[in-house]
């Protein structure tokens, strides 16, 4: 990963990322150098955050290279790394000229600072986007899987309801057939009794 800002290339060494924090370094060019003491950078451009010391590689919302990127542009942002070197002396140049290179590099930085924050931003309202989106799939998820489950009960309850009515109608016609075959027996036992009186 490359980043580029005024007099500076931070680039990180991504292996074995992200199981472990990865290692950033400050390159400056050929005409800027790195400053003595920085709090956040040492003398070989390693950079030192306490970000990267608490380094969580199974929590990538809160370990990860964007968010990485975000603290170390706050960081620069509030004290540059670098420098710039002292230019070599040339035939009759104006003292002026390096304080202008200066100012343009400054606002060059600035730019590109200002345009990474906004990718940053971008990139963070996308991923919050997208876990918006995986939620509310996974919600219609669960919906249609209790819709089915609901639907499914009705069908068994319907089904066991029709299996009971079938049940007591197939009860009822025996006894019905076994109460009229009694009255028919009866009256004919009464008709053999009268005639023989």
């Amino acid at each position: 990963v490359l980043l580029r800002f005024a007099g500076m290339t931070p680039s990180c060494i991504a292996q074995p990322y992200p199981s472990t924090p990865p290692r950033v370094f400050v390159t400056p060019t050929g005409d800027m150098g790195i400053k003595d003491k920085h709090p956040a950078v040492g003398d070989h451009g390693m950079i030192w955050l306490s970000y990267l010391d608490e380094w969580r590689p199974l929590d990538r919302d809160n370990s990860n290279l964007v968010e990485l990127v975000t603290i170390i542009i706050g960081e620069f942002s509030k004290r540059p790394p670098v420098y710039a070197k002292p230019a070599k002396p040339q035939l009759a140049r104006a003292s002026a000229e390096p304080q202008e290179n200066q100012s343009e590099a400054q606002r060059l930085y600035e730019v590109q600072l200002a345009m990474a924050m906004r990718r940053s931003k971008e990139e963070a309202h996308l991923e919050a986007r997208r876990k918006e989106d995986e939620e509310e799939r996974n919600l219609r998820a669960v919906l249609q899987s209790q819709e089915e489950a609901r639907l499914e009960a009705m069908r068994k309850d319907e089904e066991e309801e029709r299996h009971l009515l079938a049940l007591l109608q197939s009860q009822e016609e025996p006894g019905w057939l076994e109460s009229s075959c009694c009255q028919e027996g009866l009256e004919e036992a009464q008709r053999q009794e009268a005639q023989r009186i």
